[in-house]
């Protein structure tokens, strides 16, 4: 089971529904607000895989035993 989160998986995923939204707005802001969201994704991701780091102390604890870091 994969456990890590790809952005680029989630904008893939999200396309459908950016694309529909994008309709919303006018021809010449599209491409722009198209971009944005896709930035906003990769951030709220990165962030997301950021929360998930375990601490300075817990990883050299598991480093001084051999533990693998998830």
């Amino acid at each position: 089971m994969k456990n890590k989160i790809d952005s680029l998986e989630v904008i893939e995923m999200m396309q459908p529904k950016i694309k529909k939204l994008l309709y919303q707005t006018s021809i010449n802001n599209r491409e722009d607000l198209e971009q944005e969201l896709n930035l906003l994704i990769i951030t709220s991701v990165e962030k997301i895989k950021f929360k998930n780091m375990p601490s300075f102390s817990k990883l050299i604890s598991l480093f001084e035993y051999g533990e693998k870091v998830s």
